[in-house]
Formats: C-alpha cells, structure tokens, sequence
C-alpha cells in the first residue's frame, strides 16, 4: 500500500458521513413541513356565502346537541342547537367547530357544499377564523 493510498481511504468514511447527516437533515425537514402543513383547513367560499349564519360552538358528546361558544366560553344562556341533518356530519366531542348553517322555520340545517351536496364543517383553528373574516369582508364590499 503507497502512502497516497491511505488518505484517500480515510476520506472515505468522512465523505460517507457528511453524506448521512445531510440526509438526515433533510428527512427531518420533510417531517417537520409535513406535520406543520399537514391537512389545513380550507373554508368553502361558496358555502359560507349561501349560508345565514356561520355558528362557533361544540358538541360535548357524540348526540345532536351544539352548545355555542364565544371566546372559548360556552353560552349558556343561548339553547343548544339541534341540526336537521346531523347523520349527515363527522364530528369529534368537544372539539370547537365553525359552523355553516341555514335556518328553515324552526330547523337547522349545516348549509350543503355546492360541490359535492354534503354538508361541512369546520375545525376551529387560527386560520380558520381568518379566512372566515375576510369571507366576510369580501361578501360586505359587495
């Protein structure tokens, strides 16, 4: 074995190495954009339009009960709403939820998508609650 041999072994495992750590800096980027931008809710703009009122509440259990909310706070005073089409919903108990709703005389109905005919709601996020303001702005200017 020549000396010029030697370093050029060596430099292989550093090579190798180097190799391995910015592969794992990059999988744990993925990872970190994946659950950070994982599934963000997206309000439907047409269904928000066709709707009387857009209701922020929750459902203390897996039954046909809507408790209002306002910042956080459950509203006591208000009655639980009970939703005509509620078979219909996919829901979580005690999650805080945005609300699309028609009112039909004395039912509620979670307004339809216009897409797809079903009707949705929404998880309460940050984001959420922005698109829904500015769905609003937008429907005042007009």
């Amino acid at each position: 074995m020549s000396e010029s041999e030697i370093p050029q072994k060596a430099r292989k495992p550093m090579h190798l190495l180097i190799a391995v750590v910015v592969g794992a800096i990059w999988l744990s980027l993925l990872l970190w954009m994946t659950v950070q931008y994982a599934n963000p809710v997206m309000l439907n703009r047409a269904q928000i339009l066709r709707s009387q009122a857009v209701l922020d509440g929750r459902f203390p259990t897996l039954e046909n009960e809507f408790i209002a909310v306002k910042d956080g706070e459950p509203q006591e005073e208000i009655q639980p709403f009970h939703f005509s089409n509620f078979s219909e919903l996919s829901i979580q108990p005690d999650q805080e939820y945005l609300i699309p709703v028609i009112f039909d005389g004395d039912k509620v109905i979670v307004t339809p998508s216009p897409i797809k005919d079903i009707p949705l709601i929404y998880p309460v996020t940050d984001e959420a609650r922005k698109q829904l303001a500015e769905i609003a702005q937008s429907a005042a200017k007009k």
